[in-house]
């Protein structure tokens, strides 16, 4: 049973439609493969129920969840959810509020995974007119990409992996750099 909250910013039509889409993934819909919940403002209410549901689906080949208001432990409970999925190629989280803590529970999904193909985990990029101040949006810092790596050593099936408008720096940069000489999907 989806659990909804009163706080929750969104018309009866969406509401509707979002039932509609967690019904059709619980019942493992043959004819849904694709999964399009961008920039609808779930937050991490649903992203638990979307991990609830995900766990009797064993068919969804695509789950694009960008621009949302996923948080790090949402992420982490999602990848334990989806790490055996069987046919789950790829998985967008872009826009999302990703840390690092997020990032670990990526690189551990990326070691266990054997067929997740794309993984976006793009950052919010920052308004101009914040740039100067203090941070946006959370970020991936280098040691969230060092997470990344150590996922993508053993890892033999993803071949696209969007970082972009995180903080990956010197030392993720180094880190990527050694996990690529052992992964040559990437």
């Amino acid at each position: 049973e989806l659990e909804h909250h009163a706080s929750d910013n969104i018309t009866r039509k969406e509401f509707g439609e979002r039932i509609k889409t967690f019904t059709r993934l619980g019942r493992n819909d043959p004819t849904y493969l694709c999964c399009r919940l961008t920039n609808v403002g779930l937050d991490d209410a649903w992203g638990q129920n979307l991990a609830r549901v995900m766990k009797h689906n064993n068919r969804l080949e695509t789950l694009l969840l960008n621009m949302n208001e996923l948080s790090d432990d949402c992420i982490a409970l999602m990848c334990r959810t989806i790490e055996t999925h069987p046919k789950l190629r790829q998985l967008s989280l872009g826009g999302n509020d990703i840390g690092d803590a997020a990032a670990w529970s990526l690189g551990i999904l990326l070691q266990r995974n054997e067929v997740l193909e794309t993984l976006n985990v793009s950052g919010k990029k920052r308004p101009k007119k914040l740039r100067r101040f203090r941070r946006y949006a959370q970020r991936i810092s280098h040691q969230g990409v060092e997470a990344l790596a150590n996922g993508l050593v053993g890892n033999k099936v993803l071949i696209s992996l969007n970082l972009s408008h995180q903080d990956v720096g010197d030392d993720g940069a180094n880190a990527l750099a050694v996990a690529l000489t052992t992964n040559s999907t990437l």
